[in-house]
């Protein structure tokens, strides 16, 4: 489950990296815009992603011992992280867009390969 809501909060990144442009291209530049871009959207889907990254790769890691998924999460998280600082310190818009989506891909790629190494594990024993 946690790979699941990982995978659609990294693609929710996506979507919003590629909507938002879209949407000032089109012409729209109100609320739903201004609301788009804010900072406070931006941190609240980072610490989300981070959340479910954090939760997820380690322990899932303990079971499957597959090192791409945590690899891949990582590399992932380093373009999040540039791209909020880029946003946030330098107001590198472009910069910004193409790391996310980046990061985006790559989380979704880590958290996709987490679940099917999971999958074809045998269920964890309950021996005591």
């Amino acid at each position: 489950m946690k790979d699941f809501v990982g995978t659609v909060l990294s693609g929710a990144c996506v979507v919003h990296c590629l909507l938002t442009p879209a949407l000032l291209l089109l012409g729209y530049s109100g609320v739903l815009t201004f609301l788009a871009h804010s900072f406070e959207l931006h941190l609240a889907l980072y610490v989300s992603v981070t959340a479910m990254a954090v939760l997820s790769f380690p322990i899932a890691y303990k079971r499957h011992r597959k090192r791409m998924p945590m690899f891949m999460g990582c590399v992932g998280m380093v373009f999040l992280s540039l791209a909020l600082m880029a946003e946030s310190l330098y107001h590198w818009h472009t910069a910004e867009t193409i790391m996310t989506i980046l990061g985006g891909v790559f989380m979704i790629i880590a958290h996709v390969s987490n679940k099917r190494f999971l999958t074809f594990l045998p269920p964890p024993s309950t021996d005591g």
